[in-house]
């Protein structure tokens, strides 16, 4: 018994170390039970004062000169395709440093645990499929215990960071939680499936997630497809308005707890290079909490800003996202 406690709290100590120094994901060793009490005793943001919840945010809260703009209506749109994300597992692949550093890889010594992690994720695509394209039908766990699966069914993609979700061991034991805006909102379960792409190095990865509602296939859709129309309607004002003012907004899901707003300002803007593509990752002061990991960030008025990038963690310099990869030119 005692030389399991001392692996336990040993273990707990490194892990704590990684998830201050580096990640933003929220880990909670006693599974749900503990979120409530994270979101109470959070130390980084006492009080989340400067968190404001969906229903409350209006253009009021925005900088004077974005309040006549229809920026608020693109915020609300963002805050609509964001999803708490919920892993119930950590890979054996997860490696012990960061790609050619010796910083720790964020919950290393979790791996092959059942230790919950929470973090943010925004919608990037919807795929509706039919039987007649595809063989085999729908995998979401409903499906998958079913004598009858469903043979129509659908792909929802989700953008994140690859510390919430490295790889498909743990995206089969993901699920995306949609319409958490509230403690009281009907919430919306997406399975995950896999990892249909990542780069551990820039902190980005896509969770592919199933589902045989085509109903919320069509909603979600919808809610993409609103997104996207507003920032390219909007991007041309958005950026004659900035003014390098560098407004920067974060909707996340601070402690596995209900979506967020946060707005702040960017700071810095790194130009790095990964395999020969430019790339550039960003630090701001927008406030972030453990689970606003992979949370979309969003500068107003930037380009390609209906691409948002995700948030990667804190450390001395402030809080600072993923790297993005530029078009060639940029």
């Amino acid at each position: 018994m005692g030389n399991n406690s001392t692996k336990q709290t040993d273990r707990k100590s490194k892990s704590c170390t990684v998830l201050t120094d580096h990640c933003e994901a929220e880990v909670c060793e006693q599974g749900e039970a503990e979120l409530p009490g994270r979101l109470v005793s959070c130390t980084k943001n006492p009080g989340h004062a400067d968190f404001l919840s969906v229903a409350d945010f209006s253009s009021s809260h925005l900088p004077e000169v974005y309040q006549n703009s229809r920026l608020h209506d693109v915020i609300d749109a963002l805050a609509g395709i964001t999803a708490l994300i919920k892993v119930y597992y950590t890979s054996l692949a997860r490696p012990e440093f960061h790609p050619s550093t010796n910083s720790p890889y964020p919950c290393y010594h979790y791996r092959g645990s059942d230790v919950l992690r929470t973090g943010t994720a925004r919608l990037s695509q919807v795929q509706k499929f039919a039987s007649v394209k595809y063989r085999h039908p729908c995998r979401c766990h409903k499906c998958q215990r079913s004598t009858h699966p469903s043979r129509t069914w659908g792909t929802v993609e989700f953008f994140t960071a690859t510390h919430i979700v490295f790889d498909s061991t743990e995206a089969c034991r993901a699920t995306c939680v949609l319409g958490y805006d509230t403690p009281d909102s009907t919430l919306t379960y997406i399975d995950g499936w896999r990892v249909s792409t990542a780069d551990v190095k820039d902190d980005w990865c896509v969770l592919t997630c199933v589902t045989c509602d085509t109903k919320l296939l069509e909603r979600l859709q919808e809610l993409k497809s609103q997104f996207n129309q507003l920032c390219w309607r909007e991007q041309g004002s958005l950026k004659s308005l900035e003014e390098e003012r560098k407004l920067t907004i974060i909707v996340s899901h601070p402690h596995g707890g209900p979506k967020r707003i946060s707005l702040g300002r960017q700071t810095q803007r790194l130009v790095q290079y990964n395999g020969g593509h430019k790339c550039t990752k960003y630090t701001y002061t927008t406030g972030t909490c453990p689970g606003s990991s992979g949370a979309p960030v969003y500068t107003a008025g930037e380009e390609r800003f209906m691409y948002p990038l995700a948030h990667s963690g804190a450390g001395p310099g402030g809080n600072y996202s993923g790297n993005k990869r530029e078009p060639s030119g940029q």
